[in-house]
């Protein structure tokens, strides 16, 4: 009992640190690394790009989303992306531009996916900015700008993600993005090294390698190809979308944590093994590869564990480390939960945050096997 003791403490410890400590070593290198942020004198011209494929549901609330963009409109392009869609989706987007509206449709013949559709921006639109943006996001007004702001600002950086909010009912799902923002803005002060959701975000075209055409994790992959050439990916926490079509039970929850998170991993798998970027971005990704490869069992062996333990004269070691886990966990929830739009009771901010917990480890747990299609309700905004 002595050595499941002892190796109980130490895994606890590990766990521990590789979590909870690195959050708190990221946020203390953040802090000493203040990006510098001079004025932007001039705007220089992007493209805004679309991806489609049969969304006539969508497309024309996405297009007056896009018109209520503050960015200097004599400086903006926006390109509709169709992937081949067989419904109405490219005769609403021609109908625009015969009314006059400022905007292009580009057919990408033969589209395997959104990676392909994302290559063809790269390769055939000239600006060397291109705003990457979901049919299902509503984009706050200067939005793009502020993307647009750090590229500018700071020339080592290629990529440039929006803080995402979703406009789901579910409470567990708005503390998970509010987390997934932090924790991905402060590895990009940190390391320039961060995550971007696909929802919106900013690339500069010469600093990114054409990703897998098979690729389902195109944001994700984007950060990753800039890597390898030298280039950091970082948020702006002044650059808001909200993803509209999105979980909205439990199910559908554990279903797109799934399909998520295995596109995820298998991006951090295709990273280089040594990023141009240095210790920092390595650093980073080893952290991130733990956190979905081996952190998962490792937390449900401390717990099975513990459950033997508290069974026995050793309970207070499991009491222990509970507390050290759930003291500073509750403190993250808290703060996160104090950022989302309602306002909920103790109850229900407790209940939303043991489902949270239940349904990101069973995801992370159960990742490649289940292969499922996840169709979500389309909320109206």
């Amino acid at each position: 009992m002595k050595i499941l003791l002892l190796l109980f403490s130490a895994s606890a410890v590990f766990l521990w640190i590789s979590t909870f400590g690195y959050v708190l070593v990221v946020s203390l290198i953040a802090l000493r690394r203040r990006h510098a942020t001079p004025e932007v004198k001039s705007w220089p011209p992007i493209a805004i790009a679309v991806p489609v494929l049969n969304e006539e549901s969508l497309i024309l609330a996405k297009l007056e989303d896009l018109k209520l963009c503050d960015y200097p409109a004599d400086r903006r392009t926006i390109i509709v992306l169709d992937g081949g869609s067989r419904d109405q989706t490219a005769v609403l987007v021609e109908r625009e531009i015969s009314r006059g509206a400022r905007l292009q449709l580009k057919c990408v013949d033969g589209s395997a996916g959104k990676a392909e559709q994302i290559n063809y921006a790269l390769r055939e639109l000239s600006p060397d900015i291109i705003v990457i943006t979901d049919v299902d996001s509503r984009l706050d007004s200067s939005c793009i700008r502020e993307l647009v702001r750090v590229l500018v600002q700071d020339p080592k950086t290629a990529v440039v993600g929006a803080f995402v909010s979703p406009a789901s009912v579910l409470l567990e799902e708005r503390i998970h993005w509010q987390l997934l923002n932090s924790l991905w803005w402060l590895e990009g002060e940190a390391f320039y090294s961060s995550g971007a959701s696909g929802v919106c975000y900013a690339v500069r075209r010469c600093a990114v390698l054409p990703i897998s055409r098979a690729d389902k994790a195109d944001d994700i992959s984007l950060v990753v190809s800039a890597s390898k050439k030298g280039f950091g990916s970082r948020l702006s926490r002044q650059a808001r979308a909200t993803e509209i079509r999105v979980p909205q039970t439990a199910r559908e929850l554990l279903q797109y944590r799934r399909r998520r998170g295995t596109s995820y991993r298998a991006a951090l798998l295709s990273s280089p093994r040594r990023p141009h970027l240095g210790a920092g971005a390595r650093f980073a990704h080893r952290v991130r590869l733990w956190h979905f490869k081996g952190a998962p069992h490792l937390a449900a062996l401390l717990f099975a564990t513990g459950c033997v333990l508290a069974a026995t004269s050793y309970w207070p070691y499991a009491l222990a480390a509970l507390l050290i886990f759930a003291v500073p966990l509750l403190a993250v929830i808290l703060t996160a939960a104090s950022h989302v739009r309602e306002t909920r009771s103790w109850w229900k901010l407790v209940s939303a945050s043991a489902r949270f917990l239940a349904l990101t480890l069973v995801s992370l747990l159960t990742l490649n096997k289940y292969k499922m299609k996840t169709v979500f309700p389309r909320t109206q905004s």
